[in-house]
């Protein structure tokens, strides 16, 4: 009954996935020039700038699910970045 569509989730599910992975790859890689720098994680102008940039062209429920979608995102790179560079403070202290 819903096999085409359960077929096309499951496609955008594994490139979900698959960008996904690929951005948490690359968060460490930013966390750790953070790291070196003595940067923050946090970096609210940048933030802002990439909310707006990528719901500039939504609106209504469709901008609002999706800032909602890119927030926990967003949320997750920033825990992830406060475990590595957590780690990284860690090793440096031996």
């Amino acid at each position: 009954m819903f096999s085409e569509e359960r077929k096309t989730i499951n496609e955008i599910d594994a490139e979900l996935k698959r960008l996904f992975l690929l951005r948490q790859a690359t968060v460490l890689k930013i966390a750790e020039k953070k790291f070196n720098a003595n940067l923050p994680i946090f970096d609210g102008q940048r933030e802002m700038e990439m909310k707006d940039r990528l719901t500039a062209d939504l609106s209504g429920e469709d901008k609002a699910y999706y800032l909602s979608f890119l927030e926990h995102i967003i949320n997750l790179s920033k825990l992830k970045q406060a475990q590595f560079i957590e780690e990284l403070e860690k090793n440096t202290k031996l």
